[in-house]
Parts: C-alpha cells; sequence; structure tokens
C-alpha cells in the first residue's frame, strides 16, 4: 500500500469497551440534537431538551459539548482534530496539493464522515446562522491550520502570499466540492474533494519555491 495512503482503520487504535460506551453517549445526544435541531429550531431547543431527549442529564451533555451547537459538530471536530496531525506526517518532499489530497481522500470517507448527516448538517446551517457561523469558524480553523502547515514545509513566514493563497485555493476547491457532492445523490463526498484538489494542483505546480 502507497505511504500516501490512509486507510480510515488505521488512523485510531481499536477503542476498548469504556471507550465504546462514551462514543456511544456523544453520539446519542449529537443526534438528538441535530433531530431537535431541525423538528423545534434552533433557539427553540434548549440544552435540558437535547439531554432529555438522549436520556442523559445535562452535566452528562456538558461532559461532551460546552455548547448547543457543538453537538451538531460532534464529527466535524473529530476530523479537524485529525487533520492537522496528519498534514504533519506527510513526506517533507512531498508537493504540498498532493498532501492535501492525501490527508482529504482519508478523512472525507464513508468509513470516517457519515455523509446523510453531512448533508443534514449542512441543510441546518443554510437555515440557522448560530449553526453556519459555527461552521464558517470551523472552516476558518482549517484554513489557518493549512496557513501554518504550507508555511512551515516551504520556509515561509505564515504571512507570506504563497502558503495563504494555497490555503485559501484549498478551501475553495473543498466548498466547490462540497457544492457538487450536494448536487449528485448518490456520490461521494471524497470523490469530488480529490478530483477538485487535482484540478487546483494543475495551476499550483511546482510549489517548491520559496518565493512568497
Amino acid at each position: 500500500m502507497p505511504a500516501t495512503d490512509y486507510p480510515p482503520e488505521t488512523m485510531v487504535s481499536p477503542p476498548g469497551l469504556r471507550e465504546r460506551k462514551k462514543e456511544r453517549t456523544r453520539r446519542a445526544i449529537a443526534d438528538a440534537a441535530l433531530d431537535l435541531f431541525e423538528r423545534r429550531g434552533y433557539a427553540a431547543t434548549t440544552v435540558e431538551d437535547i439531554a432529555a431527549a438522549a436520556d442523559v442529564s445535562p452535566r452528562t451533555f456538558f461532559r461532551y459539548f460546552a455548547t448547543k451547537d457543538e453537538a451538531v459538530f460532534d464529527e466535524a471536530d473529530e476530523v479537524q482534530a485529525a487533520f492537522g496531525p496528519m498534514l504533519a506526517e506527510r513526506p517533507p518532499d512531498a508537493p504540498l496539493p498532493a498532501s492535501l489530497r492525501a490527508v482529504g481522500s482519508a478523512l472525507l470517507t464513508p468509513g470516517v464522515v457519515d455523509e446523510e448527516r453531512f448533508r443534514r448538517m449542512l441543510a441546518l446551517a443554510a437555515v440557522e446562522p448560530a449553526v453556519r457561523n459555527r461552521y464558517h469558524a470551523l472552516l476558518g480553523s482549517i484554513e489557518q491550520e493549512i496557513v501554518r502547515w504550507a508555511a512551515e514545509r516551504l520556509g515561509l513566514p505564515e504571512t507570506a502570499l504563497r502558503p495563504r493563497l494555497l490555503a485559501a485555493a484549498a478551501m475553495a476547491a473543498l466548498r466547490v466540492a462540497t457544492d457538487a457532492w450536494l448536487d449528485a445523490p448518490g456520490t461521494e463526498l471524497g470523490d469530488h474533494v480529490t478530483a477538485a484538489i487535482d484540478m487546483l494542483a494543475e495551476g499550483l505546480a511546482g510549489d517548491g519555491g520559496r518565493s512568497g
């Protein structure tokens, strides 16, 4: 298997019984939150409502999530947490777009991301400002992660044009790929993202330059 591949089953160690129970509780809370937000609306749903629907106490809710909007993004937060370390593990001499493609392909697969749930989250973000703001903040954090990583790999400051342009272009590719995926039921998000990054790479050939 090529070193650029990241099979989902090898990204984390198999969880133990206690971890599996915690994950089930976390997912139950997240599912309850999404269901209630869709049915009642974000503003009309309280943490107490979510906890009751998930059959946990409000105190248990706050063990997993600081705010109710966090519950919608439980899976996205996990992907974000894995993104930086996986970029850092890429070979130093690998082309930057190729590294982004490899990591994106690994993280945005049905085995890692529940695509139906992601569709529901995006639909909710389209109508609920608080959820939309949270989603945009998440994308902004990923963009800054790319800037930091690319600047380090290129030996440039984070304020230089090239790492910032690469990060902005990558996020634009992600947004367009996501829109294309939403318009094409039955396809996989990861396929659209990797295709978009491949197209992007065609215009970013020779990324080993050191000019800002």
